[in-house]
C-alpha cells in the first residue's frame, strides 16, 4: 500500500511517500503522472521519500520520469540508494 500526502506552498509541492512504491501502485503513477494538474510549471516538487518502506524498478521509473531540474529527492539513510538508482535513469524532456 502506498500513501502520497500532497501539501502546496507557493514555491513547491510535496509529495511525501508512505508504504511501498512498488507495483501496481508505482505502475499507475508512471500511467497518470504527466496527466495530473499537480503543479504549475514554476513550481518545484518535491518528492520526501524518508517515509518510503520499499520501492522496485517501477518505482524508480516513476520518480525518474517524474523528476525535472529544481525538483528534490528527500531520503533518509533507508531510502539513500533510490537516489543512485534515480539518477541513472531520469529522462529529461
Amino acid at each position: 500500500m502506498l500513501l502520497i500526502t500532497v501539501e502546496a506552498c507557493e514555491a513547491a509541492v510535496t509529495l511525501r511517500f508512505d508504504g511501498r512504491l512498488v507495483v501496481p501502485e508505482a505502475r499507475d503513477l508512471v500511467r497518470n503522472w504527466r496527466t495530473a494538474p499537480l503543479r504549475r510549471p514554476d513550481q518545484a516538487v518535491v518528492f520526501d521519500l524518508t517515509a518510503l518502506a520499499s520501492y522496485d524498478e517501477t518505482g524508480v521509473e516513476f520518480l525518474a520520469l517524474a523528476l525535472r531540474p529544481g525538483d528534490r529527492l528527500v531520503t533518509s539513510p533507508a531510502t539513500e540508494a533510490i537516489v543512485a538508482a534515480v539518477r541513472g535513469r531520469t529522462v529529461t524532456t
